[in-house]
């Protein structure tokens, strides 16, 4: 990793934060997660952190709810608009997928997935866990995977 982005990741982690509006104040911490995983990724990100007036203040504060939406708006709008408050010309890919369980298995797994998981699914996936069928909550927010033969 270069200096730059190293600089970058020390900027938005060590940012403080006043939101105008309360309610955004729960992004702040997925927000600076993904910043810094995206500067991580791509030196001129890191570049457009570091700009003069830029900050993760100004770019929290800057997030608009999307027309038609009273109340939320979805992670990967929160995060394009972040990204693009600090770099205007770049967008946001997302991509999710499943891992399937691998041969050696052979029972059920359960996936218990709250939407704050999978908010936080989306900037790291690896938080995210499987648990065994007997050992995860009766509370209706679960899924099973099929098992090796086709089961579930």
């Amino acid at each position: 990793m270069k200096q730059i982005q190293t600089d970058a990741i020390r900027k938005l982690t060590e940012a403080k934060v006043k939101t105008f509006q309360n309610k955004r104040d729960f992004l702040v911490p997925h927000l600076r997660e993904a910043l810094c995983g995206f500067v991580e990724q791509d030196e001129d990100f890191a570049a457009a952190v570091m700009a003069e007036g830029k900050s993760l203040e100004g770019c929290v504060n800057d997030l608009k709810v999307p027309q038609g939406s009273h109340v939320s708006m979805s992670p990967y709008d929160a995060y394009r608009m972040a990204v693009q408050y600090f770099f205007p010309e770049a967008d946001v890919e997302l991509s999710v997928k499943i891992s399937k369980p691998t041969k050696k298995q052979t029972s059920a797994k359960i996936l218990n997935l709250r939407p704050s998981d999978l908010f936080a699914a989306w900037t790291r996936p690896r938080d995210v866990k499987m648990t065994d069928v007997g050992a995860a909550p009766d509370d209706g927010r679960s899924m099973i995977a099929p098992t090796k033969d086709g089961d579930g």
